[in-house]
């Protein structure tokens, strides 16, 4: 018992104390959409579109398989653009 008393300590204070988070606008949308791209993963099957990586600016960009492979987000960057906006994807349909 000895030994996780330290232990025992040690997560007591950090669950108790959390960090306090950067509140600034800037700092708010990029832990709303996850990544430092600005971009989330986005799909509108209603409206034809498949799982892309739709970005603050709405710029359409296809997902990053490479990282999403290695672990990663997959929006974080993008691949290739694909439109400028959803109207723009071409197989959106609404």
């Amino acid at each position: 018992m000895r030994t996780f008393t330290p232990f025992l300590a040690l997560l007591a204070a950090v669950l108790g104390n959390p960090i306090e988070s950067d509140q600034s606008p800037s700092r708010l949308e990029l832990n709303t959409r996850q990544t430092a791209s600005g971009c989330y993963h986005h799909a509108s099957p209603t409206c034809c579109l498949p799982g892309v990586c739709m970005c603050a600016n709405g710029w359409i960009y296809q997902v990053n398989e490479d990282q999403m492979r290695a672990g990663g987000h997959g929006c974080d960057p993008p691949w290739g653009i694909i439109a400028t906006s959803r109207s723009g994807h071409p197989s959106y349909c609404c």
